[in-house]
């Protein structure tokens, strides 16, 4: 799981991606995902589902992570 945040600040950091809210996603505000600080969680934490991220963005996210794992 990757966190999102709206602190405008994160927007700087290393290894984060930009998303923008929009109906299909849920979010209230534009956010950033904080692809450096990715956790894994349980099933049960997740209660429902608010929306789903574009494609672009999970690929986007998928490049950080990569590079941020070294994995080419």
């Amino acid at each position: 799981m990757v966190p999102l945040t709206t602190t405008p600040a994160a927007f700087s950091f290393p290894h984060i991606h930009g998303i923008e809210k929009s109906a299909e996603n849920g979010l209230s505000s534009d956010s950033a995902a904080l692809v450096f600080q990715i956790v894994a969680l349980s099933q049960d934490r997740f209660v429902r589902k608010i929306g789903e991220c574009a494609a672009e963005d999970m690929e986007a996210i998928n490049v950080i992570l990569k590079d941020l794992l070294s994995l080419g």
